[in-house]
């Protein structure tokens, strides 16, 4: 086999290829065997048919076999000659057969960029130390309190009154049209908060059970969904019963109702769920730093074709999640302020961030020897299963099916990277960052 390579630019190479021709001459007769056993041609019997015959009609479907076999094995075998290490998968191109049974092709590739990882056994990092507040306490009593509310019928009148439920059946339409997602039947809403649409509150305001109006409702120039913006829409809406809630008292009934023995002891669950939950989002930040960090301490020169297309495909992922919000990317850039060369240039420093993230963990894992055993896919789809209420071996069979065990492989190989890391770094404690007393301090100020 003959290699030919051809440095386009940084770590983007193009390989020409030329496969020996009696490794061609090899595969096409193991074609043509397999034809005069199985091939239909009229006028001949199988087994029976002369060989310029079968080339003469099936010539090209053989050729295209053959390089469907062919160029894909060379290929691979080039790689290893060479000593390759891919990031991405090949383009092919100028793949030619012609009748001396010589086989060429050419194929660019972009390789493993060198990485020049330095000290990743101790990062430094501040860790700043968790406090629960009593305010914070209180709000979760608040919202245990709203969990434990009892609705009944608002009884004396049938007016909808600010702080009263109001279950209402709307539709809203545009210039005559019913607009998607804005129909609803049994829907719950407090009266004289906006949680729907602006104005909407105000409209059921005063409206008498069994009442059914017509509203017309403004949506503001920045509205988040497209289409409404600026625009006047008429809704139809029928209120059909009216609640008020009863909050309970925050006592030892409430405590008993919720499991336990007193409001001491309420509270002291409430405080370590807290603290955890805060521990877990600090831990999340000091990961985060520490990614930051490696990335930024580590020289890798990626090609700016990968940079490119890793942003193109995050921002294809943006484009469906508006999408299915029913926004538009103009919806976002203006929520968001930002231009659309902003955006690119923001989607491009997260893109390589990611991708270097990713060259980095790769050489940590070679290095290390950190791999993903049998067992940990086993154990990992053992907890998803659990999670999901659902039975481990069907999981898995439908992971297979739709190609997520590798996914799933990844997923475990970064947390354990991440582990190794984190368990190695030099963590500092310290009391609140300075910050977190900016609030207080200018409070009340203008």
């Amino acid at each position: 086999m003959k290699i030919d390579c051809k440095e386009l630019e940084k770590n983007r190479i193009e390989l020409e290829i030329e496969v020996p021709a009696e490794e061609v001459i090899k595969e096409k007769e193991g074609i043509y065997a397999y034809l005069e056993t199985r091939a239909k041609v009229p006028g001949f019997r199988s087994g029976k048919i002369p060989r310029d015959m079968l080339e003469k009609h099936f010539n090209d479907s053989v050729k295209h076999e053959i390089m469907e076999k062919l160029v894909p094995k060379y290929f691979q075998e080039a790689i290893k000659q060479k000593n390759l290490t891919l990031l991405t998968a090949p383009k092919f191109s100028d793949v030619k057969l012609d009748e001396n049974n010589s086989l060429k092709f050419k194929a660019v590739v972009e390789t493993r960029p060198a990485i020049d990882l330095r000290d990743y056994k101790n990062i430094k990092l501040t860790k700043f130390l968790v406090e629960i507040s009593d305010e914070e306490i209180e709000g979760k009593l608040r919202e245990l309190q709203a969990q434990a509310s009892v609705f009944s019928d608002v009884q004396g009148r049938d007016d909808a009154r600010d702080g009263d439920f109001a279950v209402v059946d709307f539709e809203g339409t545009l210039d005559g049209r019913p607009i998607k997602g804005w129909s609803k039947k049994n829907y719950s809403l407090e009266v004289g908060k906006e949680n729907l649409a602006p104005g909407f509150t105000q409209a059921v305001t005063g409206m008498k059970k069994g009442e059914t109006k017509n509203a017309d409702i403004q949506f503001p120039a920045d509205y988040g969904f497209h289409g409404l913006q600026g625009k006047t829409a008429v809704f139809k809406i029928a209120l059909k019963d009216l609640k008020e809630r009863k909050v309970p008292a925050v006592d030892e009934k409430l405590a008993k109702d919720f499991g336990f023995d007193s409001i001491a002891a309420l509270k002291e669950r409430i405080k370590e769920e807290l603290k955890l939950q805060k521990e877990q989002g600090e831990k999340k930040r000091l990961i985060d730093e520490m990614v930051t960090r490696l990335v930024k301490g580590t020289s890798i020169d990626l090609p700016s074709t990968l940079i490119e297309r890793q942003r193109d495909y995050m921002m294809y992922k943006l484009n469906n999640e508006l999408a299915n919000k029913n926004a538009t990317m103009e919806d976002y850039l203006k929520a968001n302020k930002l231009t659309e060369e902003k955006l690119k240039e923001k989607y491009s420093e997260a893109a390589e961030k990611q991708l270097k993230a990713t060259l980095i963990f790769a050489e940590i894992s070679n290095r290390e020897g950190i791999k993903v055993e049998d067992e940990d896919v086993k154990n990992e789809i053992e907890k998803l299963a659990y999670a999901y209420r659902q039975d481990p071996l069907k999981l898995r069979r439908q992971l297979e099916q739709r190609g997520l065990i590798d996914n799933l492989r990844e997923d475990i190989l970064e947390r354990k990277i991440i582990d190794f890391l984190f368990s190695g770094a030099k963590i500092e404690e310290r009391g609140k960052p300075f910050w977190a007393g900016i609030g207080k301090l200018f409070a009340g100020k203008k």
